[in-house]
């Protein structure tokens, strides 16, 4: 609601300057001899009608709909590459929209890691959150929203990412048989899987922001761990020992980017040949954003 005082002068030779208040605060003077135009947006600067207005001995009031919270803001990551080498990588992702995530205006919800100095940090979300009728805090839940895993209906193959909205099977797909690095992003697209009665069949080959902002602290001085499970994905000291993202190298006709297992427990980013990927292997990812409220 708006109050503006008007007093016109006595002589319309004379510039007379008031205020203008807005719900009983000064916002500054003006000049009584030109027009006023009040325009009412909302936070991202769309034009708001008023539901009604009403105009008496100098009160302006505006009845504004203020919409309904909705919604839950993720953390979705931003791409990590834009040129594409091949149907499916990375920057064939951000060509055709998929990392072009837009919030909801006015979110019900934050995702957000809650702000503690724990070992549980990465781990904890500050606003429960809920996925397939179950609310809580956890961050990485199965695709019925707990945490059991069961091999009931493949659960056991798939982990929501709630902070992130992403979807990735926890089970690494290798593909040291796939011949090619265009040949594994390929079969990334026809891969079809049906979890807890849905069949997801949207599958890409895991970029590496995406990585790099899921699975950033999970190596330990041995091994490659599951977030949530403590399952080992890739043994340091073993093969598989480095994961192929979906995206490629400056020497693009020969190299891909590559997350390395180092025996000091950190992950390195370093450079393979797209078509040496004996030992190697990709992680799929799915967006799951749906799937959060």
């Amino acid at each position: 609601m708006a109050e503006i005082e008007v007093i016109k002068s006595a002589s319309s030779n004379i510039v007379t300057s008031k205020d203008i208040y807005l719900n009983t605060g000064l916002i500054g003077p003006y000049n009584t001899t030109q027009d006023i135009n009040v325009f009412l947006q909302d936070q991202n600067g769309a034009t708001v009608n008023p539901l009604a207005t009403t105009y008496a001995a100098n009160n302006l009031n505006a009845v504004i709909n203020i919409p309904s919270p909705s919604g839950v803001s993720l953390e979705f990551p931003f791409s990590s590459q834009f040129t594409s080498y091949s149907t499916g990588d990375t920057g064939w992702r951000t060509q055709n929209a998929w990392f072009y995530y837009t919030p909801p205006a006015y979110p019900a919800k934050y995702a957000k890691l809650k702000n503690t100095v724990t070992s549980e940090y990465f781990y904890e979300l500050e606003t429960p959150l809920t996925v397939n009728g179950i609310t809580s805090t956890r961050r990485f839940v199965d695709l019925a929203g707990g945490q059991t895993w069961s091999v009931t209906g493949n659960l056991n193959i798939a982990t929501l990412d709630k902070l992130t909205g992403l979807i990735f099977l926890r089970v690494p797909v290798n593909i040291s048989t796939a011949g090619t690095w265009a040949n594994a992003i390929s079969n990334a697209l026809s891969y079809s899987v049906t979890i807890n009665g849905i069949t997801y069949d949207d599958w890409y080959c895991m970029a590496k922001s995406e990585m790099d902002i899921t699975f950033s602290v999970f190596a330990t001085a041995t091994n490659w761990i599951d977030p949530v499970s403590s399952a080992v994905i890739a043994q340091i000291s073993a093969t598989p020992s480095a994961i192929l993202t979906a995206d490629t190298a400056p020497s693009v006709t020969t190299s891909c980017l590559q997350t390395v297992f180092s025996t000091s427990g950190f992950l390195s980013q370093g450079i393979a040949s797209k078509a040496t990927l004996t030992n190697k292997f990709m992680i799929y990812v799915h967006d799951g954003r749906n799937l959060i409220s």
